[in-house]
């Protein structure tokens, strides 16, 4: 609890210095946390994902793309570390998907990929827009072997 307070005051003085589009950004991505939770519990299993139909060339975003996805990116993962709750990878991903999807950048897609750690399996979820890694560490993702031709639905 201690060291969750020191958190939150440490990050005050970096809340008062963001610019009128980041808090309606870190707003959104608030709310796009919430209804993402609330879609993964309410969905049944399995019906977050379904066959890949193809393989869609991956196409290069323009770097105004880039940055405005990076952005959206920032401000899911200030909701996710500051918000009402701590969202799992899962639920991080379809968050920025669709907040991505409203902002006119639909080409995102989330990937699910395994990888076992000393005797254990451990799953990971993640957003990649053309070649770039969004919200996660690029060095981490690269330790999971994506699973290929699942596709994670994270639009209605």
């Amino acid at each position: 609890m201690r060291r969750t307070i020191r958190e939150y005051r440490n990050a005050v003085p970096k809340l008062r210095k963001l610019s009128g589009r980041e808090w309606r950004d870190l707003l959104a991505g608030q709310f796009a946390l919430i209804a993402a939770q609330f879609r993964v519990w309410t969905k049944a299993t399995g019906s977050l994902t379904s066959p890949e139909s193809g393989s869609a060339p991956v196409m290069s975003p323009s770097e105004s793309s880039v940055v405005r996805s990076r952005e959206l990116a920032l401000a899911v993962s200030r909701a996710s570390s500051f918000g009402v709750f701590r969202p799992a990878c899962l639920v991080r991903s379809v968050a920025l998907c669709r907040m991505m999807e409203r902002h006119g950048l639909p080409d995102a897609v989330v990937r699910l990929g395994v990888v076992m750690r000393a005797g254990r399996f451990h799953a990971h979820a993640w957003v990649e827009y053309g070649d770039v890694i969004l919200g996660d560490d690029p060095a981490s993702v690269s330790d999971y072997e994506t699973l290929p031709g699942i596709s994670v639905l994270h639009a209605d």
